[in-house]
């Protein structure tokens, strides 16, 4: 049997890849070739994606060399490679469908302002995040996103992850900090499931998992592969809530230096688009104790803002 030609560019990532259908989408996933179904930007964000993920993953394996014609590399990469690859494909698949923006902005009110992606469109794009993969060997629960989107809504919820009961029905913030995030709000559930009114995005899309203090941080492949493809097709947002940490510091860069209890005493200055707020988990009652200026000050004016942006989302439904 004829040996496939070896590839040209010498990285681990290579020693994985033969001449086939799917490893072409391996190769292509990987920045090895040019792909003219996807945008520069797309590639790169992907390259990014897999280079980390086989650093991540060849951490837990056992180092040992192994020799191939010409070059010798450790096999723990070559495994670790194996790994990533084999979950690319399908992502590429769904995401060749729904199309690939070239830039990738960080603020909702910039990405309003401008048009979807050529062939960008809402139902595929959901389509595809619902498929996606990307860190299903790092979910002891197996992936299912979770994610609330429609192309009317004008607020936007960004929290951290999704908790095992949210995991187990489907339904984002179907849990006790949900009903305390509504009473905040001053909303009912009719309106905060209706994603013309409300878009939800997390962090991380998918239940990390249990950790020795809680749940485990958000996996960060949902904001590299996914969340300014979604910001960008929710172009009439006009108040974005940013829930815990991971959020703040994701939108708010060195604005959420100080930490969360900092960032929410500040909120003003980020006013009008956005407001940052404490997670609403029953972990943090001490910290609502401790800080009543949040339930006497912040809250009010929390509420009024949302009630004028869901006024509008109302005026606009036929």
């Amino acid at each position: 049997m004829a040996q496939s030609k070896a590839p040209t560019r010498c990285e681990p990532a290579i020693m994985m890849i033969h001449d086939n259908a799917a490893a072409q989408d391996k190769a292509y996933a990987l920045g090895l070739k040019p792909q003219p179904a996807l945008a520069i930007g797309a590639k790169r964000r992907i390259l990014r994606h897999s280079r980390r993920s086989i650093a991540r993953e060849s951490r837990g394996l056992p180092q040992k060399v192994a020799t191939r014609p010409g070059r010798s590399i450790p096999d723990k990469t070559r495994v670790a490679t194996a790994l990533v690859t084999a979950r690319i494909p399908a992502i590429l698949k769904v995401m060749r469908k729904s199309g690939q923006p070239s830039s990738r902005p960080r603020r909702p009110e910039t990405l309003a302002a401008g048009k979807m992606a050529e062939g960008e469109h809402l139902n595929s794009l959901l389509t595809a995040v619902r498929a996606c993969i990307a860190c299903a060997i790092h979910l002891p629960h197996g992936p299912r996103p979770i994610v609330q989107v429609g192309a009317n809504a004008r607020l936007l919820i960004v929290g951290q992850a999704p908790g095992a009961r949210v995991h187990a029905s489907g339904i984002p913030w179907d849990d006790a900090s949900g009903e305390r995030l509504r009473g905040w709000l001053g909303i009912d559930k009719p309106a905060f499931y209706d994603p013309q009114q409300v878009a939800i995005i997390p962090m991380g899309f998918c239940y990390p998992g249990k950790s020795a203090s809680g749940d485990r941080p958000p996996r960060r492949e949902c904001a590299d592969l996914w969340l300014d493809r979604l910001l960008a097709s929710l172009p009439n947002i006009e108040l974005t809530l940013l829930i815990g940490q991971y959020a703040q510091r994701h939108f708010l860069g060195k604005g959420a230096a100080g930490g969360v209890g900092t960032t929410v005493a500040a909120h003003a200055q980020f006013a009008p688009t956005m407001i940052p707020l404490p997670h609403p988990s029953p972990r943090n009652i001490a910290w609502f104790l401790r800080n009543p200026w949040f339930e006497a000050e912040l809250l009010p004016n929390l509420r009024q803002q949302v009630r004028k942006v869901l006024r509008k989302s109302n005026k606009d439904s036929p």
